[in-house]
């Protein structure tokens, strides 16, 4: 049974993985492709928020070009974290079976936690989250199930998920309040285990972001310190009480349900028909347990929480806890930073369904609905392209520009990302000058076309309203346009 399902979990997140590529992936797969063609020296696979999530999908992406398979890094990525997810998956099937000791829970547990909608989105993308929470999920299990014995695993294992993303430094509560649940440890003994294990771990930690720091790209003379801490200029805590409250709540419901509408009415075919159809019965089965009246004070009786049980929901809540607090006013509204808490939160409600084991057939029935929902509202649409304009966009621009075409751009925004990636036949340049003078010159060259983007176009225009020189010409057969509250996309082209 549990091959079958790994089988099965696999098969539908490989048949149906997204083309909604979230922006972080998209760069890391150009920075892995153009350090393989050597077009950016080795700096550019160090990120200080993925510090090696980069260099090791390149690695594996080199193992795939050495065997002779030409797939591109970005679809290498989505493999890579489909596999691992699955693995994932395993690792909270066996934390909830050995805390409860029911079968049927356990592969509650496992099936939730595999469909549930911004994991299910998630895993088969090609961002670093997936890979980190495995690690994450992987030393929960043996400070669970091992205690403190394990603890150099857990080490290895905490600092790996920190070097794929560096939100996991808040797994350093769980490890600690393991140490101090461990039966049988003197005092001294649990002070000397933890300060080891800080100690360990900031070493190693510490180590490879400046041995890293010393070898990526950075634009500014600072130091490893504020390298590691940086991010975009927009990002800020946010203290509102609107935003602690209403904005964070819906960021957890998107961990359970996702998608709108819509999309089902767009996209209706055989599978979202399917999946509606089991959604429905999931709903109809539970309002059944209901009029049954399954939950009376008889039927749904409190067992006694075992000792297993117990140090799982410690644990679960010393993981759950930190990163609530921090990710309240921390980008609150962004649901994929919950995904790493989303593995203590399906094993809280695994705890809760522990007490009431008569509860599991109820939940079962609203976890059919739940997944049949999401494939069909959410997961199914975003496996096509037409679901994100942006790489719909790129695709047709790919099959309609010559290859060798040049594109000018004034500032690299993310869109442009996704036009350079699904464009490789093109050649990007930054437009170092706004004088119309430069593209008359690139076009005198060998290069088929040369273009213009979004941001390029501004800079020409502004140019030409504050110099009083005539703007370039460009002709009216070769334009595109992606325009919307979304999007802001151009291309011009001069010949």
């Amino acid at each position: 049974m549990r091959i079958i399902l790994l089988a099965l979990i696999f098969g539908i997140y490989a048949s149906f993985a997204t083309h909604s590529y979230y922006w972080d992936g998209i760069s890391f797969a150009l920075a892995i492709e153009n350090f393989y063609r050597k077009a950016a020296p080795f700096g550019v696979l160090f990120h200080p928020n993925h510090l090696l999530y980069n260099l090791a999908g390149y690695w594996v992406f080199r193992v795939f070009r050495a065997l002779g398979l030409m797939g591109r890094a970005l679809w290498v990525l989505q493999g890579l974290n489909i596999l691992i997810s699955v693995c994932c998956g395993y690792v909270v099937f066996r934390i909830a079976e050995w805390s409860f000791k029911s079968a049927a829970l356990a592969f509650y547990c496992w099936l939730l936690f595999a469909f549930g909608a911004l994991w299910w989105e998630f895993s088969t993308d090609a961002d670093a989250y997936i890979i980190a929470i495995f690690f994450l999920t992987l030393s929960f299990f043996y400070i669970l199930t091992r205690g403190v014995r394990y603890l150099p695993m857990v080490c290895v294992l905490h600092v790996l998920a920190m070097v794929v993303h560096e939100l996991s430094l808040f797994f350093f509560v769980p490890v600690l309040i393991s140490i101090w649940l461990e039966p049988g440890m003197r005092m001294r003994r649990r002070i000397l285990c933890g300060a080891g294990y800080c100690v360990a771990a900031a070493l190693l930690v510490g180590s490879l972001y400046y041995f890293c720091f010393r070898l990526a790209l950075h634009p500014d003379n600072g130091n490893v310190f504020s390298w590691a801490l940086s991010h975009a200029d927009d990002v800020r805590f946010a203290y509102s009480v609107r935003n602690i409250i209403l904005v964070n709540a819906l960021s957890y419901i998107k961990l359970f349900l996702g998608g709108k509408l819509s999309f089902v009415y767009a996209y209706l075919s055989a599978p979202t028909l399917i999946s509606l159809l089991a959604a429905v019965s999931g709903i109809a089965f539970f309002a059944v347990l209901l009029r049954r009246r399954k939950f009376d004070q008889e039927t749904v009786r409190v067992v006694r929480r075992s000792e297993r049980g117990q140090r799982c929901l410690r644990l679960a809540i010393s993981w759950v806890l930190p990163y609530a607090v921090f990710l309240s006013v921390w980008l609150p509204q962004n649901g994929f930073y919950k995904l790493l808490i989303w593995p203590p939160l399906v094993l809280l409600l695994g705890c809760y369904l522990s007490l009431r084991p008569r509860l599991v057939s109820a939940a079962a029935a609203l976890l059919v609905a739940q997944a049949g929902w999401n494939f069909a509202a959410y997961v199914y649409p975003r496996s096509h392209d037409s679901a994100a304009p942006v790489v719909q966009f790129a695709k047709e621009l790919s099959e309609q520009l010559p290859r060798g075409t040049v594109i000018y751009y004034a500032s690299f925004v993310p869109d442009d990302w996704y036009l350079q990636y699904f464009t490789p036949g093109t050649e990007w340049r930054h437009l170092d000058s706004p004088d119309p003078g430069l593209l008359t010159r690139a076009i005198s060259e060998v290069h088929p076309r040369v273009c213009v983007e979004t941001t390029a176009l501004a800079q020409l225009r502004t140019h030409a309203l504050e110099s009083g020189t005539p703007p370039p010409v460009f002709g009216t057969q070769y334009k595109w346009d992606l325009v919307s509250r979304k999007y802001n996309v151009r291309m011009r082209c001069m010949n």
